[in-house]
């Protein structure tokens, strides 16, 4: 009896037939080419739901007013009186930290993130390196030791005099969950097919 089931479970996992072999085979290739989408699709996505994100801090940030950041940082020269008279501005951007930095590399936080935490602070060369360039979408992930944040970095100023670069990043968590979603929905689903 035991030799029977044995032999059962034997051809199951090593089928004697050629069309068993084939078809072992072939689900094997399969599996292997679905892993290796799944791969490259979590790797293409990151890439662009990390851009999108970017982009979208990106406009936040641009839609604040010259006069706001003026107003905001001391610089009295360009404030609108009316403005001036009720105090420096309140930001609100949620989910989002802020921090300011001058041309001379001098670090301000303006508005720390829900739970408090502060905006990661780079290197100030970059900083400064940044002034220079053309301006155009710059971010990158940075891990400070607690939490991995998507830094966005944008200057500020008037075209050909930049008063300094603004600073905008957030928490990666939920970029994260919504790759590893897809990623096992994906895997799901192939499966699902492989099985069928």
């Amino acid at each position: 009896m035991r030799i029977k089931i044995s032999n059962r479970m034997k051809s199951y996992f090593v089928p004697d037939s050629l069309r068993g072999q084939l078809l072992a085979r072939t689900l094997i290739i399969l599996a292997v080419i679905l892993l290796l989408i799944g791969v490259l699709q979590y790797l293409f996505m990151s890439e662009v739901i990390y851009q999108n994100k970017a982009s979208s801090l990106q406009s936040q940030l641009m839609s604040i007013p010259h006069d706001v950041w003026d107003q905001q940082l001391g610089s009295s020269d360009s404030i609108d009186p009316m403005r001036r008279e009720k105090g420096p501005p309140r930001f609100f951007i949620p989910q989002a930290n802020l921090a300011y930095i001058d041309v001379s590399g001098n670090y301000t936080v303006i508005l720390s993130g829900p739970n408090g935490e502060n905006p990661p602070k780079l290197d100030t060369q970059e900083y400064i390196n940044l002034l220079n360039k053309k301006p155009r979408l710059y971010y990158k992930v940075v891990n400070d030791g607690k939490e991995e944040q998507l830094v966005v970095l944008q200057p500020i100023g008037h075209p050909g005099h930049q008063n300094g670069i603004a600073q905008i990043s957030t928490i990666t968590n939920p970029l994260k969950d919504l790759l590893m979603r897809q990623l096992f929905t994906f895997l799901g689903l192939s499966v699902i097919a492989m099985l069928f």
